[in-house]
């Protein structure tokens, strides 16, 4: 691409590319403003200044004379630095086109007189045309595009100023000096956007990389949880486990103490997520159900357990906002008897086999805030056809009966005629009343996790 510098001391004189070479004009500024399409020009200092294109880069897209003669002797007059290119070939193919322009005068093709093949002369023009629009744009590159009157697409072009071919050279002038001075903030908004687009990518690698590393934090979580629960006739367990985020707070486990004794628990930790996730990795690794020694092994009870566990938790002086809740308790399959101990958790459901409920009160206090805490150890005698309900927090709602008041925590009565199924079956009710409840598809705002320990009618 030339560029050519003219000074208003020279011959406006230029050769337009694709056309043919065009008449040398006088670029001396006279006569009393004439339209685009004279080679004569008024300069009126009230409209813009004088020196408003001096230096300016400016492209003049065309259709041959004699436009050429009047544009290029004004802008030369001004001091501009022109380029000239013909219509009647498409826009070059380099990319600094952009960069070597400020603004750029784009010419509407003439209606084309009446004669055979004049329509597709016309037609490949105006395609030529809207080639330069675009690649134009696409540098914000500043247009001032040149139409003729009446013709409703040219005048509603967006991103330029439309111009009638009779409009004042000053007019032009006017519009030039505008764009031009636009053009350095277009392009301080495009290395701005380069900026935030680079910014964008990295966040996007980054949250993948997130994404993959909790979806791993899941499947790792998922793998502590029991895959498969222990059966101790007449003893059957079941659970559900639903967490509001990829990693969870709650944390629960059914194993096999001896041959028949069975020991479950649920831990909550404050919060959720990452923070709390890791909270419940130590729990499960800092519980201690068994004191081994040389002649074997014994039983730890609940409040033992629950005592041990809280002084790990205040030794690792946690942030004063990381709490933990937790239940623990041990059935002796052969009695039938439940021994348990609770810190600050919501007491479980104990549900008989005719439908009635009641609450399972502990007394402990929260894991990990004070040490030196008791926890009592409570015990309560099962029989055939009970059911024990742990759950966390986050399942309140949907498995107690709010309205029971002073009665005391009850099972709620949507759940109550589901007593008579299985212990999966009734999980799986649990999960069906989960799904439709209002709000059901929506973010969960806690983790959900039950365990359900169920005394079975027969052996």
């Amino acid at each position: 691409m030339r560029r050519t510098a003219i000074r208003s001391d020279q011959p406006a004189s230029r050769r337009v590319r694709g056309r043919g070479a065009a008449p040398a004009v006088d670029a001396t500024p006279r006569g009393s403003g004439r339209s685009i399409g004279h080679t004569a020009a008024r300069e009126d200092a009230a409209f813009c200044p004088l020196s408003a294109l001096e230096g300016r880069r400016i492209g003049i897209i065309g259709d041959g004379p004699p436009w050429p003669c009047a544009v290029d002797g004004y802008l030369a007059a001004h001091r501009a630095s022109i380029e000239t290119y013909g219509i009647d070939r498409p826009p070059p193919d380099e990319e600094s086109i952009g960069a070597a322009l400020d603004a750029a005068i784009l010419i509407d093709p003439p209606p084309m007189p009446a004669r055979p093949g004049g329509a597709g002369e016309h037609a490949q023009r105006v395609a030529h045309l809207a080639e330069w629009m675009n690649r134009l744009q696409a540098h914000h590159v500043g247009i001032v595009r040149i139409g003729n009157a009446g013709d409703a697409d040219a005048e509603h072009t967006p991103g330029a100023v439309w111009l009638p071919r009779d409009a004042s050279l000053d007019v032009l002038r006017g519009a030039l000096a505008g764009l031009a001075q636009i053009r350095p903030v277009w392009d301080h908004i495009e290395s701005e956007l380069s900026t935030v687009r680079a910014l964008g990518d990295q966040l996007r690698r980054y949250f993948e990389e997130v994404q993959q590393d909790l979806a791993l934090a899941s499947r790792l979580q998922r793998d502590f949880l029991p895959r498969e629960l222990p059966t101790a006739p007449p003893m059957q367990f079941a659970t559900l486990f639903r967490p509001c985020s990829w990693v969870s707070g709650d944390m629960f486990d059914v194993f096999r103490i001896d041959e028949h004794r069975v020991g479950f628990y649920l831990f909550d930790a404050m919060g959720h997520g990452v923070s709390a996730a890791l909270l419940t990795m130590f729990i499960r690794t800092g519980l201690r159900t068994k004191r081994i020694h040389a002649q074997g092994y014994e039983p730890v009870r609940p409040g033992e357990v629950l005592a041990d566990l809280n002084e790990t938790l205040v030794d690792e002086r946690l942030p004063d906002c990381q709490f933990v809740t937790g239940w623990y308790g041990v059935i002796d399959a052969r009695t039938l008897e439940l021994t348990y101990s609770s810190a600050g958790h919501p007491p479980p459901l104990l549900v008989s086999a005719d439908g009635g409920s009641r609450p399972l009160l502990g007394a402990g206090g929260l894991l990990g805030v004070f040490g030196g805490q008791d926890f009592p150890n409570e015990s309560v005698q099962l029989r055939r056809g009970d059911r024990v309900l742990l759950y966390s927090d986050g399942l309140e709602s949907a498995l107690t009966d709010e309205a029971s008041g002073d009665a005391g925590i009850k099972l709620h009565p949507a759940l109550s005629v589901c007593t008579v199924q299985s212990a999966k079956a009734f999980v799986e009710s649990v999960a069906t009343r989960l799904d439709n409840m209002p709000g059901a598809f929506s973010a969960r705002t806690d983790d959900m996790s039950l365990v359900l320990a169920e005394v079975g009618v027969s052996d």
